[in-house]
């Protein structure tokens, strides 16, 4: 079984992630974890560079930043593969259902504060739920605060 989650740092993926690597672990899945970098990311990271671009340190603070939060909530970021790569997150994870065929797509969902609407997919989760070809879990940020 191969699971793909969508990982930006929020709290609202920070649920979807210790979902993925909870039922992940009992069915023995391979897990990887899919961030999009922005531009800003990518591009304004103000540090001495040593020879290497902006972009090259932007993606190994990026996961280094995601290993420590898998390994906050009690697992091993060697164990599962971590991809950081430019572009439109929604495009990003299509593409990559598409390539790496998994069984299940995990992404979060923010709380919707406004009207009592608090069942309301932002806009990531929403457009991959209709475009995906496989079966797409969204996993509420309430989760995080009941580990």
């Amino acid at each position: 079984m191969k699971i793909l989650v969508g990982y930006d740092g929020s709290d609202k993926d920070a649920a979807a992630l210790r979902w993925a690597l909870d039922v992940g672990t009992e069915f023995g899945a391979s897990i990887e974890v899919i961030h999009a970098l922005g531009v800003l990311e990518s591009s304004h990271r103000m540090r001495d560079c040593g020879g290497e671009s902006r972009y090259d340190h932007a993606v190994a603070d990026t996961k280094a930043a995601i290993a420590t939060a898998v390994e906050s909530v009690g697992f091993d970021a060697e164990a599962l593969q971590i991809t950081v790569v430019p572009g439109d997150p929604v495009l990003l994870m299509l593409r990559l259902i598409d390539e790496r065929t998994p069984e299940l797509v995990v992404l979060g969902r923010r709380p919707w504060g406004g009207h009592g609407h608090t069942t309301a997919l932002g806009s990531v989760s929403r457009e991959v739920v209709a475009r995906a070809c496989v079966p797409v879990v969204v996993v509420p940020a309430e989760l995080h605060a009941n580990p």
